[in-house]
């Protein structure tokens, strides 16, 4: 039977979410500010464990509205609506009693200023910061690439298990509950897809400067995300071309590993 999570549910995930995620958060604000210090172990560990409360709560975590940017004039409607996937009004679990995402994000920009200015060289910080924030942009409660595992997977077990004897009923109740599962992960993939605003394009510029890092390592997690990120919201490479020519026009303040870093981003994940 389906079952919907109630208020004593819901309760006891927003406790998790304070004791785990908000405490997370809290140290690598203090960090960024230089009131705190922390070593690279623990860094990275505060980091995980904000990415790893994201993709556990993804599905109750609503992306923030504020601020939704035009990046094309157009005759069409490109704002993306929401698919109802959860019965009655949807619980959100916030952080602080602010949006989660966009608090992780403000925290994320701060960090990130921080360690290139005091350790540029920690590259495992760099790259978890950067899966943080595909987790932030993407992630809403169903991997995109599971879910299409799982597709092709039922349509090879429907073909084989159906009855064309039995007409319409020729599909055992198996099927049909995986079918109806399929139907409500797909609603929730769906609800991924949000519009492009003011917050997104200072996670833009982060993801460039991650993208042209001086370390490899770093630059290729940058260079995933962001490029997954110009697909996913329409016409976002308006945000990134101006500072692509200005990287690819080179002149003395751009080294080589910027260069290279901009060449890769045009080039894409297939170049």
């Amino acid at each position: 039977e389906w079952y919907a999570p109630g208020a004593p549910e819901v309760a006891a995930a927003q406790r998790l979410m304070d004791k785990f995620m908000g405490t997370s958060l809290r140290c690598l604000e203090e960090c960024a500010a230089g009131n705190k210090t922390l070593t690279r172990e623990e860094m990275i560990s505060k980091l995980s464990l904000v990415g790893n409360a994201i993709q556990g709560a993804g599905g109750l975590l609503p992306a923030w509205t504020d601020g939704v940017l035009v990046l094309k004039p157009t005759r069409v409607e490109l704002r993306h609506q929401s698919h109802v996937a959860f019965q009655g009004q949807t619980p959100e679990l916030t952080v602080q009693g602010s949006n989660s995402r966009m608090r992780v994000v403000t925290v994320l920009h701060s960090l990130l200023k921080h360690i290139f200015q005091n350790a540029p060289d920690d590259t495992k910080a760099l790259t978890a910061l950067s899966g943080v924030y595909q987790k932030v942009l993407f992630f809403a409660g169903v991997q995109r690439d599971e879910y299409d595992s799982r597709w092709k997977g039922f349509q090879a077990v429907k073909r084989c298990m159906e009855n064309k004897l039995l007409g319409r009923k020729k599909h055992i109740r198996r099927i049909i509950i995986d079918r109806t599962h399929l139907q409500h992960e797909s609603r929730m993939i769906e609800n991924a897809n949000k519009n492009f605003t003011e917050m997104h394009r200072q996670i833009y510029k982060d993801l460039l400067l991650l993208s042209t890092s001086h370390y490899a390592e770093v630059r290729i997690k940058g260079q995933e995300v962001l490029g997954k990120a110009l697909k996913f919201f329409s016409y976002s490479y308006e945000e990134v071309i101006p500072k692509l020519v200005d990287l690819l026009q080179g002149g003395s303040g751009v080294s080589h590993e910027q260069f290279k870093g901009a060449l890769y981003l045009v080039l894409g994940p297939k170049g």
